[in-house]
């Protein structure tokens, strides 16, 4: 999976770094973000934001504004359009019983996700 790949590759650096405290986690999908979570790498997939558990992860790191660093893992990942922001920001706020600040924090973190420039692993099976 891509996200072991860059926590493999990453782990090396942190600890030459020596940024102590610094743990890279793969969030399973019951997984909850680390209320101590300051950077957010997002592995980019093809509809990684209708799953329910991103969404949630993705409300928690704007809500504490974790920086957010995206990885993009498909060739045909499509980057988020204005009607995608609308459509998004009107189905998370029927999930949410009517909360319109959850889903405007979810619409700015995404957003925000992608005012940084993408890194693109694709990791392929050997032959």
């Amino acid at each position: 999976c891509t996200a072991c790949i860059v926590q493999k590759l990453l782990t090396p650096l942190l600890i030459a770094d020596q940024r102590e405290g610094m743990v890279l986690q793969i969030l399973k999908p019951t997984s909850v973000l680390p209320a101590s979570a300051r950077q957010v790498v997002v592995v980019c997939t093809n509809g990684l934001f209708e799953r329910l558990s991103v969404v949630e992860v993705l409300i928690a790191a704007g809500e504490v504004q974790a920086d957010l660093i995206p990885i993009v893992s498909e060739s045909t990942f499509r980057f988020p359009t204005p009607a995608f922001y609308t459509e998004l920001r009107e189905v998370i706020t029927k999930a949410t019983g009517g909360s319109e600040l959850k889903a405007e924090v979810l619409v700015r973190t995404v957003q925000g996700l992608f005012t940084e420039i993408a890194i693109e692993v694709n990791p392929q099976d050997q032959e």
